[in-house]
């Protein structure tokens, strides 16, 4: 049987050892993710073990190239979301048995999704739904306040999305005060969570 070369991104030593007790394989930790690209342009890698809190990104880079698994000891469902939309073919969380590992490890090197997938399937259609209702509930904000909570929930200052909406900072945090105000919210934090579920934004 042919020996796997699997690419790890992942923070944790731990697996270097542990995989090869239960697969036959050799493991690439190339610290990086254009290392990680770099490699799969001039070696033949069968699959990648991704942390994707360690390497934002890296399960949609990777995606199109191999099949790669999640293997997370995060259990955020938005988290989920992101890495199988993003094309993870597998999700493992860290506390999941050897046993479990290993069928989601060879099913997605046979193109099968695994029992962890079907699970994370399952959080990725409560989290639709619960947008869904959003979506289908008549908005509090008005549409400037939603342009502003778009572009605040992508992260930008005050006065990066005046410059957007060709307003002043001022204003802006006059809209943003109003927007927390019909939301509920106390930050951005929380109004930016209203805007993932609301879909908005991407998770």
């Amino acid at each position: 049987m042919k020996t796997l070369t699997i690419l790890a991104l992942h923070p944790w030593s731990i697996l270097r050892a542990a995989i090869p007790c239960i697969l036959d394989a050799e493991i690439l930790e190339p610290g990086s993710l254009n290392i990680a690209l770099d490699y799969t342009t001039r070696l033949t890698c069968d699959l990648a073990l991704v942390e994707p809190l360690a390497y934002p990104g890296a399960v949609r880079a990777l995606a199109p190239q191999l099949p790669v698994v999640v293997f997370t000891t995060s259990t955020d469902p938005a988290l989920v979301y992101r890495a199988v939309r993003d094309g993870a073919s597998g999700f493992l969380h860290v506390s999941e048995p050897v046993s479990t590992m290993v069928k989601t490890l060879q099913a997605a090197l046979t193109g099968t999704p695994g029992l962890s997938v079907a699970n994370a399937t399952g959080i990725i259609e409560s989290l639709d739904a619960t947008r869904q209702c959003f979506l289908n509930t008549p908005s509090p904000l008005t549409k400037r306040e939603l342009e502003t909570l778009e572009l605040l929930a992508q992260g930008l200052t005050n006065a990066e999305i005046g410059e957007r909406l060709t307003l002043t900072s001022h204003t802006i945090g006059n809209v943003v005060y109003r927007l927390f105000k019909a939301l509920g919210v106390r930050n951005r934090v929380e109004a930016t969570r209203w805007a993932v579920r609301a879909g908005l934004v991407d998770p």
